[in-house]
């Protein structure tokens, strides 16, 4: 598999790798501490695979879960359901049937990944984007779902995934709900950060079910929003915040 090709290339380059974003944890209940720390520092969202065991260990207590608000959890149990003990809109679990890579990455910015006898600990922007795809199409996509997001009116989501923050405003469209988003990014046409705001009108996928763009009326105009490394699309977003209004043609 490429992606633990990538990873042993990094450990052989020695202990520690800090100019290249890979730093290595040889004691394996500190790196645990670390994920936990990482977990309860995350802005944005979590994506988190493992055992149900050290899922749990990660999440800590439900008040640590519950002050997250917002901030999207995505979980990938490893052979056994993982259901979260306190009802947690924000949180989604999925199962999947055979184990492979134990992981948290936190706001598409750090990650750690566990290994039989050490762990690794990136920040390293490639080796981000290699574990993000891995995480969505490897596990995500091909694992059954325990637990869905819950679209509420009145709530916000935030994500620094488009796949992820799709989620919950396809179920909203799907249930008749207006969507308002915010995104920070980058306008691929000025080359320069910017903030925008408006409506969801639709999300545009491919054949294969996997998330290009989001159409959103700002300003009554039409703009496509694409994730990290949009090219085509008229903004790269970097921060996506997803607020869920009131349903369509008044009916509350």
């Amino acid at each position: 598999m490429c992606i633990r090709d990538s990873l042993r290339d990094f450990v052989s380059l020695g202990e520690a790798t800090p100019a290249l974003g890979v730093k290595v944890i040889k004691n394996v209940s500190d790196a645990i501490s670390r994920a936990r720390k990482i977990f309860q520092n995350s802005s944005y969202e979590a994506l988190i695979a493992g055992s149900p065991r050290l899922i749990e260990q990660i999440l800590g207590g439900s008040e640590e879960l519950v002050a997250g608000r917002e901030r999207m959890v995505a979980v990938v149990s490893y052979e056994d359901d993982f259901v979260p003990k306190v009802d947690f809109p924000w949180l989604a679990s999925r199962k999947r049937l055979v184990g492979v890579v134990p992981l948290i990455i936190a706001d598409s910015a750090r990650s750690l990944v566990f290994r039989e006898d050490y762990v690794l600990e990136i920040t390293e922007e490639g080796l981000l984007r290699l574990l993000l795809d891995f995480y969505y199409h490897s596990l995500w996509r091909t694992s059954t779902p325990i637990k869905h997001f819950e679209v509420e009116k009145g709530l916000t989501y935030t994500s620094t995934s488009l796949w992820l923050i799709k989620e919950v405003v396809s179920e909203a469209l799907r249930n008749g709900f207006n969507v308002s988003i915010e995104v920070e990014g980058i306008d691929r046409r000025e080359n320069k950060r910017k903030h925008v705001k408006g409506d969801v009108e639709k999300v545009v996928e491919n054949s294969h079910g996997v998330t290009i763009s989001l159409l959103v009326n700002v300003d009554g105009k039409t703009i496509s929003i694409g994730g990290l490394g949009a090219k085509l699309e008229d903004i790269e977003g970097r921060n996506f915040r997803v607020h869920i209004k009131n349903r369509e043609k008044n009916l509350l």
